[in-house]
């Protein structure tokens, strides 16, 4: 009975039993790590290099290139703990997608590793 009773249930309804979860999936996991590693490795490089910058460095630019803002050079940081957030945000969305959605959540994380990346773009135009 309970086997007809599964089978009639609507396809969407049925749970993807004996999945693995996410962090089994080396590819998410490699992504999710890397993202890790470029945003400690900005973090690490804006802290080594401190000193080297100016009290003052443009903190955005205009289309045009153009500085926006200016600010200390401690508003630097903000690069590094942005992507923490985004890396976090990230996880937590591809760990609460279905199992079977496997491709969507390693999109999340590349997404992550792509927006840590435009970070250490923007953190190289700021502080050159």
């Amino acid at each position: 009975m309970a086997v007809e009773a599964d089978l009639n249930r609507p396809r969407l309804a049925r749970r993807s039993y004996g999945r693995p979860p996410i962090w089994a999936d080396p590819w998410a996991v490699s992504l999710f790590l890397l993202a890790a590693v470029i945003d400690g490795g900005l973090g690490l490089a804006l802290w080594r290099h401190m000193d080297s910058f100016p009290e003052l460095v443009a903190l955005r630019f205009s289309v045009y290139g153009d500085v926006d803002i200016i600010g200390p050079k401690a508003d630097i940081y903000r690069l590094p703990l942005i992507g923490v957030v985004i890396w976090g945000t990230n996880g937590v969305v591809a760990v609460m997608l279905p199992a079977r959605d496997r491709i969507l959540a390693r999109t999340v994380l590349a997404f992550a590793v792509g927006v840590l990346m435009l970070f250490c773009l923007a953190a190289w135009r700021i502080v050159s």
